[in-house]
């Protein structure tokens, strides 16, 4: 690694110096995505791991607690790794309040204006003025801030439509405040949302419905890139067992992750503890009012926080449950639970993205009750279990490797380098 007043990078080892013979992308992104421990960083690592070899990778990511062992990591897979000095400010505590309610006078949403930072800005000025980029690509809607006067030329990447997040969120929460600083997120983010994508020369979505929202934006070239799973780890190793474990996996420190989980705890739980029923909720950075309903559970919840293999809680189980509220994009966590051959009960906003079909893939319920009954007859019919299990893993066989949906990023990129001005 070199070091500057600037940047600092990492080259990957693949000779004494750039490659011209591949086109040169700059991505734009918050952190490495490693470890790929939540399904954004899942999904980046995927694609720029099967993409380095046909492109030469800049990846630019704010500096302040990235680790040696991340920047060899991605030497390995070939992406130049380049960090800017400073971070991002901590998402906990009071001063986290504070920045909040500060952000209240800035036309921007939150999660735009706290990513913009002015360390981040010097560097990527500093990457632009000494290189010469084929690809832009901005690997979260908020880091199209930093490329304004460029958009036209940029890849824009939504992993969820950010707006669309923030309103279900004002819709499904109890507490008047919360509710209208989300709604106020939201239009902050629908008024951010359509002022970039209108602008952006290329974007992709997780989803034909994502794909369709971007395209009433105005952005004229949107191309879906769905999620994925890596259908070597996530082998299945058995049926599924004929237990009573129920289990749910995901980024604990994402709001719609925390809301579903509570809900599921607390309204649909209750309903099937005549069944003997066990819950384990695996995941990173769970907030303290998780570890507190899994305590007085009386043993029947568990809380499996930041484990470094998921797949062990997944494979006990009897069934994958997704009962999410909000949120948007497509969901990897469905995906690697349907690898890995496990029926799932999921509501309609859980199953959005993939082009599921309930009854098939799937069980859907859009309420407690109604969550309760479908998750029930999961456990009492061991042939619907099974066959869930197994139209899942053939459904994600066939429409969801990684290798194949590379592919599709790699098209957009060969049309962004080859366009005027890319």
């Amino acid at each position: 690694m070199t070091s500057g007043s600037e940047s600092a990078e990492a080259r990957p080892s693949r000779g004494d110096g750039p490659d011209r013979s591949r086109p040169r992308v700059l991505v734009l992104d918050e952190e490495p995505p490693v470890p790929p421990h939540t399904g954004k960083k899942i999904r980046t690592l995927a694609l720029l791991s099967r993409l380095a070899d046909r492109y030469e990778i800049d990846l630019l990511v704010h500096g302040r607690g990235v680790s040696p062992d991340q920047i060899e990591a991605m030497r390995r897979i070939g992406v130049a790794l380049h960090l800017a000095p400073g971070g991002l400010p901590p998402k906990r505590g009071p001063a986290f309040v504070a920045r909040v309610a500060l952000s209240l006078a800035s036309p921007y949403p939150y999660s735009v204006s706290s990513h913009h930072r002015p360390g981040y800005r010097r560097a990527l000025r500093s990457m632009l003025r000494r290189n010469r980029y084929d690809v832009l690509h901005c690997e979260w809607t908020p880091y199209a801030r930093y490329l304004v006067d460029r958009l036209p030329q940029a890849v824009v990447s939504a992993h969820n439509v950010e707006c669309e997040v923030w309103r279900r969120l004002s819709r499904s929460e109890r507490f008047p405040l919360r509710r209208w600083l989300f709604a106020l997120q939201a239009k902050r983010m629908e008024n951010f949302e359509r002022a970039v994508f209108a602008r952006a020369g290329w974007a992709t979505a997780v989803s034909e419905r994502d794909a369709g929202t971007l395209r009433s934006f105005g952005c004229r070239r949107v191309t879906v890139v769905p999620n994925g799973v890596d259908l070597d780890y996530f082998q299945p190793q058995g049926p599924p067992p004929a237990g009573r474990d129920l289990v749910f996996t995901g980024s604990l420190d994402w709001r719609p992750n925390q809301e579903a989980v509570e809900w599921f705890v607390r309204e649909v739980f209750p309903r099937l503890r005549t069944l003997g029923c066990r819950f384990s909720i695996v995941g990173r950075r769970p907030p303290p009012e998780l570890d507190r309903l899994a305590r007085a559970s009386g043993g029947a919840i568990e809380l499996a926080a930041d484990v470094p293999d998921i797949r062990p809680y997944v494979r006990r189980a009897a069934a994958y449950v997704v009962p999410l509220l909000s949120g948007g994009g497509s969901r990897l966590k469905i995906l690697e639970a349907m690898a890995m051959e496990r029926p799932v009960i999921s509501t309609p906003v859980g199953a959005e993205g993939p082009d599921l079909a309930p009854g098939r893939h799937y069980l859907a319920a859009a309420d407690a009750a109604g969550f309760a009954a479908a998750v029930e007859r999961v456990l009492v019919d061991r042939e619907l279990a099974l066959r869930l299990a197994a139209e899942g893993r053939r459904f994600v066989t066939a429409h969801h490797g990684w290798d194949s949906i590379a592919g599709r990023l790699a098209s957009v990129w060969e049309e962004a380098a080859g366009a005027p001005g890319g």
